[in-house]
């Protein structure tokens, strides 16, 4: 037993196409439960489960906190559903999650708001119940994952205390060989200096310098950020190859869910800006929730700092295109062209308001997929220079 809870399943080790997790039980056969649990039935290894109850409760004695147990085993069936459904492609491969062997589960708290602190206690304190915090930061070129700040696995008590103290991965565990990121390296410094604020946890304009990021990347120009929501990244431009950057990211590593990418110079003030949205409510998730007239004031103003001058942009026309279609920009040049061009998106926004741009002003243009990826999603909104920063 002791050997199949300490194993490695990753992208380069799978579990075996005839692999049986051992030992589930439900979890809703704990009557002492410490946790809650969805309308669902979940399964986990019998001593997972043992100890995750143990964890839980500790968690509340210690921490005030109420856990919800959103994830636990899963079929190769089920892995392989998930899988196919997410177009992000953050989730594991059938048969490299560790969901499929019973020993994992993903853990939030009840209250929203204190998850980030309930994910703090849980990974200074799993591995006295023998989890671990199986994807940290800082560690994504040694696990192939991003962080999961929900997602903790049971390797028993013994080996967990040895990974606490040595601050070891499950594949450093397995193989001492293995290199760690040099703290030096571009990446690393991002995450590290930036990394909190890529999950929307800044409530303020954020404090950027774009002469230190272009020293990790030249081809920064910017920086976007949307109060309350994960948009809050560095905008880049690749000159060569336009649309560079919506398939790598900032480190310049092939990543699904890329950048915030400048797709050309910016033409008789106007900005163009496109990102994925992802269903982990990164990139440009957050526009689609502006999906009609009620709620297109969800997030009304967008702020963007363009090489060192902040605007912000209140939003006010909403189009939905083919993908084959070119995003509606000004036919000609001049001034008539342009208010031809502003008086035609408010003819055919699905969403607009009472804001009538002058011919003028600076116009922000932020595309995303639609919410049924079959089309894009293309927002446009004035931009006024900010005079002061909070």
């Amino acid at each position: 037993m002791y050997s199949t809870i300490i194993r490695l399943v990753n992208d380069t080790h799978p579990l075996p196409d005839e692999h049986n997790a051992a030992g589930l039980i439900s979890l809703y056969s704990l009557t002492d439960r410490a946790f809650y649990l969805p309308p669902s039935n979940m399964l986990l290894n019998c001593d997972a489960a043992g100890a995750l109850n143990d964890m839980c409760r500790a968690a509340g004695e210690e921490g005030g906190f109420e856990c919800i147990i959103t994830d636990a085993y899963r079929t190769r069936d089920q892995q392989e559903k998930k899988y196919l459904a997410d177009l992000s492609r953050s989730t594991a491969r059938p048969g490299c999650s560790e969901h499929e062997t019973g020993l994992a589960v993903d853990i939030i708290s009840t209250d929203i708001s204190q998850t980030k602190k309930l994910s703090k206690y849980l990974r200074d304190n799993c591995h006295r119940f023998g989890y671990i915090y199986r994807y940290p930061r800082g560690r994504e070129m040694i696990t192939h994952m991003v962080e999961h700040t929900e997602h903790f696995r049971y390797v028993g008590v013994e080996a967990a205390g040895i990974m606490y103290e040595k601050g070891l991965t499950l594949e450093e565990y397995h193989d001492p060989s293995i290199v760690r990121p040099n703290p030096m390296e571009p990446a690393f410094i991002f995450m590290s200096i930036f990394g909190p604020r890529m999950k929307g946890h800044w409530q303020n304009w954020p404090d950027i310098d774009l002469n230190e990021l272009k020293l990790l990347n030249p081809d920064v120009v910017g920086w976007i950020y949307m109060e309350r929501t994960p948009i809050d990244y560095p905008v880049l431009f690749h000159r060569e190859f336009p649309g560079y950057y919506l398939s790598h990211n900032f480190s310049d590593e092939p990543s699904a869910h890329g950048g915030i990418e400048m797709l050309d110079v910016p033409k008789d003030g106007i900005y163009i800006l496109s990102g994925h949205h992802m269903k982990d409510f990164s990139m440009f998730m957050k526009l689609i929730e502006i999906h009609d007239e009620r709620t297109f004031d969800v997030h009304p103003v967008i702020s963007f700092d363009y090489e060192g001058t902040i605007y912000e942009a209140t939003w006010f026309a909403a189009i939905i295109k083919e993908y084959s279609d070119r995003i509606p920009l000004p036919e000609g040049e001049g001034a008539e062209a342009r208010r031809e061009w502003l008086k035609r998106l408010k003819e055919i926004s699905f969403a607009t308001n009472d804001i009538i741009p002058d011919e003028k002003d600076k116009i922000l243009i932020c595309s995303t997929c639609t919410r049924l990826l079959d089309g894009e999603q293309v927002l446009y909104g004035v931009m006024r220079e900010r005079q002061s920063v909070p």
